[in-house]
C-alpha cells in the first residue's frame, strides 16, 4: 500500500489501530527509528511507541482492539513492557495529609 495514503488514513482514523502498528514497525525498519516515522506521519514519538505496543498483544486482544471493544489507550496499556510503565504504575497511593494529635 502506498506510504502516503496510510499516514493519510491515519490522520482520518480510517485504519484499524493494530494495522496502524504494523505498517508503523514497517516504517521503522524502513526508516530507522521512531522518532523519523513520527517525524514522517506527524504524530510524536510517543505515539509511535504506543501504537508499536500493540503488537505485543496476544491475538485475542488484538482483534478486540481492531473492532473496538477494547480502547485503544486500555490496550497499550496493557501492551506496555513493565519497565516502560511510568513511575508508580500499579502502587497504593501516598497519603498526603499528615495528621497531628494532641492530647
Amino acid at each position: 500500500m502506498d506510504e502516503a495514503v496510510v499516514i493519510e488514513n491515519i490522520h482520518r482514523k480510517n485504519i484499524p489501530p493494530y494495522k496502524e502498528a504494523e505498517f508503523l514497525q514497517r516504517m521503522v525498519e524502513r526508516h530507522g527509528s521512531q522518532e523519523k516515522v513520527a517525524e514522517r506521519i506527524g504524530k510524536s514519538q510517543m505515539y509511535v511507541s504506543n501504537r508499536l505496543a500493540l503488537l505485543n498483544l496476544p491475538p485475542e486482544l488484538q482483534e478486540a482492539v481492531d473492532t473496538k471493544q477494547l480502547k485503544v489507550k486500555t490496550a497499550e496499556k496493557i501492551a506496555r513492557p513493565r519497565s516502560r510503565r511510568p513511575r508508580g504504575a500499579g502502587r497504593q497511593p501516598r497519603l498526603r495529609y499528615r495528621f497531628k494529635t494532641r492530647f
